[in-house]
């Protein structure tokens, strides 16, 4: 049997600063090893599993804020009750309530100063309206993105309300 030569690979330098030499793995251990680690498989989780998993996770990295923490979320209420505190306000004003089933919702007076109610979505990419592509880290981003004349997802921007007022 003729013994295939490995080249001298040069000593290293262990933690403590002391010259170590490499150990040298014959050719056949080293296709071994590989063969043991390409035959175990790899157990990966469903696709639902990674979903389910990944949604569990967004819900948890999502911060509500504290009540009374702003003006305009009140978990306490749902749809047709923010509806009713939104009679009568300017356009634009909002209130992020509870959503039966979901997360959260938006309801907001429009610009033709109908109520209007937008499912908050959660996701592994963050929060966002159900209607909308546009993806945030927590509802205090959301509010402050829906704020800005420049977004085109909602027909005017979110304009908060005074705190005394609901």
């Amino acid at each position: 049997q003729q013994q295939q030569q490995q080249p001298d690979l040069p000593p290293r330098r262990s933690n403590s600063g002391q010259l170590q030499q490499p150990q040298q793995q014959q050719p056949q251990q080293q296709q071994q090893r590989y063969v043991q680690m390409a035959a175990s498989p790899a157990r990966r989780p469903s696709q639902q599993q990674q979903q389910q998993s990944a949604a569990r996770r967004s819900q948890e990295q999502v911060r509500m804020p504290e009540d009374g923490e702003f003006s305009w979320y009140h978990m306490e209420l749902i749809a047709p009750e923010a509806e009713e505190q939104l009679r009568s306000r300017p356009p634009g004003s909002f209130i992020v309530h509870e959503q039966p089933g979901g997360f959260a919702a938006l309801t907001m007076v429009d610009s033709h100063e109908n109520t209007v109610t937008y499912p908050i979505a959660v996701g592994p990419q963050g929060i966002r309206l159900t209607h909308s592509n546009v993806f945030h880290h927590n509802l205090f981003d959301l509010v402050q993105y829906y704020s800005s004349p420049a977004q085109r997802d909602l027909d005017i921007p979110l304009r908060d309300l005074p705190q005394t007022n609901v």
